[in-house]
């Protein structure tokens, strides 16, 4: 079978499942398969820090599994040379471990998408061997076609579980990640805190200013939030202008802290002109009880968000009302206008209609 057949089967098995740890799986397997090589793995990258996860691995035996799965493979020379020029590198096995150096020789493939480094593919043999510029080649394409795939998996799965706009989680992601963590809450009896957030009167803001300006105050809230949290905290817009952060190990005193820092991130925005409206949020907490589910805890904190926002709409309408009183004060009354002049002659009464006449006048 020629190396353009066995491309396309390579790339249909990747093509079949928009699963990234799928596709890395069914890349893998074909590589091997295509190359005769005994054995492989292949790592994703996880986002900050250009952390590397290992998925998936293919002829090692479950001790050997453990030895790698502990192994940070950024460590070696190799696996940086290769990341940094994009290009396959061959690796002669030389740690002094009797399992892994079983594996004598290996061919490390970066593994580039659209937007970066999306993982690494290592393919390797039981023997020495030298890997020559045919092989290169072709697992190099072989990786094109394989960074492809995972990189429209990568996308599909931020669509399916982010928001469109501002990039983080989705309504449907939130509740998924949270009834997770809630799990782990029941049975270690640990605390979790949520707050659901509402920006207050973006329809007045689209309406005055355009759906674009309504846009933009969205991105600013979503950018505060993502300051005010900890990497380990469940941000979500949740639809429209309300936002929600679920807080593992975090009581309701944290949470308050985490309201603080956003009020205060927001004021400093409003003073600085940023946007040509000044932006304010109402807040719901809640804390997690033993024996809550999600549907419960949601409903606490989005009873208190509403309480928070009737009294945030109380108080502007004091404020309209009060304005328009200062206002009325300010403008000046009417002059009366002038008394009707004196007739010369004074008018003849007449008896009205609704007067009764005397009898026979």
């Amino acid at each position: 079978v020629g190396s353009s057949d066995l491309l396309i089967t390579i790339s249909r098995a990747v093509n079949r499942t928009l699963d990234p740890v799928q596709v890395a799986e069914a890349g893998l397997r074909e590589t091997l398969r295509a190359m005769r090589l005994d054995a492989g793995g292949i790592w994703l990258s996880q986002g900050a820090g250009d952390a590397l996860l290992l998925v998936n691995t293919v002829g090692l035996s479950e001790a050997i599994n453990d030895r790698v799965r502990g192994v940070d493979v950024r460590m070696f020379d190799e696996v940086r040379q290769a990341i940094r020029s994009h290009a396959a590198v061959q690796f002669s096995v030389e740690v002094d471990d009797p399992l892994l150096s079983a594996y004598k020789s290996a061919l490390l493939v970066p593994l580039r998408g659209s937007h970066g480094q999306v993982g690494l593919l290592v393919v390797g043999s039981q023997r020495e061997r030298i890997f020559d510029e045919a092989e290169i080649g072709f697992v190099s394409a072989i990786s094109d076609h394989l960074a492809s795939a995972l990189d429209h998996a990568f996308e599909h799965r931020r669509e399916a579980h982010t928001d469109y706009l501002t990039g983080l989680a989705n309504r449907s992601e939130f509740e998924t990640s949270v009834r997770r963590e809630l799990a782990g809450v029941n049975r270690h009896g640990r605390p979790l805190s949520m707050m659901l957030m509402d920006l207050d009167e973006l329809k007045k803001i689209n309406d005055r200013f355009g759906h674009h300006a309504g846009d933009e105050a969205i991105l600013l809230l979503a950018q505060v939030i993502r300051k005010a949290v900890r990497t380990s905290d469940i941000s979500a817009r949740l639809g429209g202008d309300e936002f929600g952060i679920a807080m593992p190990d975090a009581d309701l005193g944290h949470a308050a802290e985490i309201v603080t820092r956003v009020q205060g991130a927001l004021r400093e925005q409003n003073l600085s002109g940023a946007t040509p409206h000044n932006l304010e949020l109402s807040f719901g907490l809640a804390e997690w009880q033993p024996g809550q589910e999600y549907a419960e805890l949601f409903e606490v904190a989005d009873r208190h968000l509403y309480r928070d926002k009737r009294r945030h709409m109380a108080r502007r309408a004091r404020q309209i009302a009060l304005d328009g009183q200062l206002e009325s004060s300010k403008t000046p009354s009417p002059s009366p206008p002038p008394p009707p002049p004196t007739p010369r002659h004074p008018a003849r009464r007449c008896p009205g209609p609704y007067f009764a006449r005397p009898p026979g006048g």
